[in-house]
């Protein structure tokens, strides 16, 4: 995952990262340093509306397994999906 989303970056400035599965978008989403100001001007839950405002900058990385679906937002989460 990090391998392909360092030679993006490598070979992009301006992007906006995403992980797919199957066709389905998925987490952790990466900016370039170029969005910096935007998300943190952002007032929304998330930056899908980001992501979504952007479609020239977004790169899909396409994954191997699901694990990119997962939503982790809390501690509680994150046990869970360690435990799966």
């Amino acid at each position: 995952l990090i391998h392909e989303f360092t030679d993006l970056f490598d070979s992009e400035s301006s992007l906006i990262i995403v992980p797919v599965f199957k066709g389905q978008r998925g987490n952790p989403v990466l900016f370039s340093r170029q969005f910096r100001d935007i998300i943190l001007q952002h007032k929304g839950e998330g930056c899908r509306d980001i992501v979504l405002k952007h479609p020239e900058c977004v790169r899909e990385v396409e994954m191997g397994n699901d694990n990119v679906l997962q939503d982790v937002d809390t501690l509680e989460d994150y046990k869970m999906f360690c435990t799966d």
